[in-house]
C-alpha cells in the first residue's frame, strides 16, 4: 500500500484491507475512499476523494483518460500482482502512481472498491503535487496514454 510521505494511515486501515482481501479472494488490488486535511491536520469538507464502482477495467480507463476519475495512493495491491506488471516507471517526472494503476487495468484486474476511509492526505504549499492543475493533470495522461495507445485504442478509448 503506497502512502505519501506526509499522509496519515489510519489506524484501522491495514484491518480493513485485510478483512476485504479475505472477503475478495483472488482479487489483487483494492481501493478505498480517503479525506484531504491542511499542514495542521484539519479536515478540508468538500475536498475528499471517493473511489467509484465500474463495470469493467475498460468503463475505468475511459473515465480516467476523459479526466473524470482520479486515482492516487488509496490502494492496496498484491506483490504478485507488482510483479505481473512491472513496478513503478523512474522515467516519469509524475503520476507513476497512476500509471502503475493504467497496466493493472490493461492487465484486466479491476479494483474492489472498500468501504472504509484509507488515510488522511496533507494537502499544503509543499506537495509534491502543489501547482497540478488540469493543464497539468491532462499532460500527465497525455504522456500515460501514448505509452499504452496501443492497447489503449484496441479497447476504444481515444484522448
Amino acid at each position: 500500500m503506497p502512502l505519501d510521505d506526509d499522509d496519515l494511515l489510519l489506524q484501522r486501515t491495514l484491518y480493513h484491507y485485510a478483512a476485504q482481501i479475505a472477503a475478495n479472494p483472488g482479487r489483487p488490488w483494492l481501493v478505498a475512499d480517503f479525506l484531504r486535511v491542511d499542514e495542521h491536520r484539519r479536515y478540508l469538507p468538500g475536498e475528499d476523494y471517493y473511489a467509484w464502482r465500474f463495470d469493467s477495467p475498460t468503463a475505468m480507463l475511459q473515465a480516467i483518460f476523459r479526466a473524470e476519475h482520479f486515482i492516487q495512493g488509496n490502494v492496496c495491491y498484491t506483490r504478485a500482482l507488482l510483479d505481473e506488471v512491472g513496478g513503478y516507471d523512474a522515467e516519469l517526472a509524475m503520476a507513476e502512481d497512476l500509471d502503475l494503476y493504467v497496466r493493472f487495468l490493461l492487465a484486466g484486474h479491476l479494483p474492489v472498491v472498500c468501504p472504509h476511509y484509507s488515510h488522511l492526505h496533507r494537502f499544503h504549499a509543499h506537495n509534491t503535487s502543489q501547482g497540478v492543475d488540469a493543464a497539468r493533470h491532462n499532460a500527465d495522461l497525455r504522456v500515460i496514454y501514448e505509452k499504452y495507445a496501443k492497447e489503449l485504442k484496441k479497447l476504444g478509448i481515444t484522448f
